[in-house]
């Protein structure tokens, strides 16, 4: 074999080598890039859970986070960024509820899912107190603590979650999904709904809906 031949060889083999790689990246970037989407699609922040006890003058604060995506994910933070001048919130995962399957019971109960494919999962050396895993169709929740509560009043502007998800070639990477104006308007008014009962030491404030509700269903009860 000639020089000029074993040069044709190496540029041929440095050739098909440098094509696959791009090959294999531009299938792991449009797979990451379509799950990435569906995780900003099926990760959401519904509903919040506020309580506040007379008796201890503390007040409690949840969102219920949804993973509605077909992929093994971990939470590793959530929080809540502030108004201008305000300090940022970092919730903190409410390990008395666990993480719920209700989901996924609730696709069950409409006796259509048949059933789907699921990404491969996340390692259990990646399963920590500080990555909360979420598999799909589950939902969590996260609190504040209730001293941050104290405020006398506080404004979100954003809801940030870090989302680590497993990438096709066995690595994980990372996503920051953000909560809509929709998400942040509940969140706003449960919040200082909360922050208010805890300043004045009055009861949390019901819901119109919710008084006529009563008003019509136990108050008017017949006896």
């Amino acid at each position: 074999m000639t020089l000029i031949n074993i040069i044709e060889a190496t540029l041929s083999s440095l050739l098909a080598a440098t094509l696959l790689a791009i090959f294999l990246w531009v299938i792991s970037w449009v797979r990451n890039t379509s799950l990435e989407r569906t995780l900003k699609d099926g990760i959401k922040p519904e509903g919040t859970i506020i309580g506040y006890d007379q008796g201890t003058k503390k007040g409690s604060f949840s969102v219920r986070v949804n993973n509605y995506s077909n992929v093994n994910i971990n939470i590793r933070k959530v929080l809540l960024v502030g108004a201008e001048e305000q300090e940022h919130i970092v919730l903190e995962y409410d390990d008395n509820e666990g993480v719920s399957q209700t989901l996924l019971v609730n696709k069950l109960l409409k006796g259509n899912f048949k059933g789907t494919h699921f990404f491969r999962g996340l390692s259990d050396s990646e399963k920590t107190n500080e990555f909360i895993q979420m598999p799909p169709f589950t939902s969590a929740m996260w609190k504040i603590k209730p001293e941050i509560l104290s405020h006398k009043k506080w404004f979100a502007r954003e809801l940030i979650f870090a989302v680590e998800y497993p990438t096709i070639f066995g690595n994980t990477a990372l996503v920051i999904i953000k909560g809509n104006e929709k998400h942040l308007k509940k969140i706003n008014k449960s919040l200082n709904n909360v922050i208010n009962s805890v300043h004045n030491d009055t009861g949390l404030e019901v819901p119109l809906a919710l008084k006529q509700w009563r008003e019509k269903n136990i108050t008017n009860r017949p006896t």
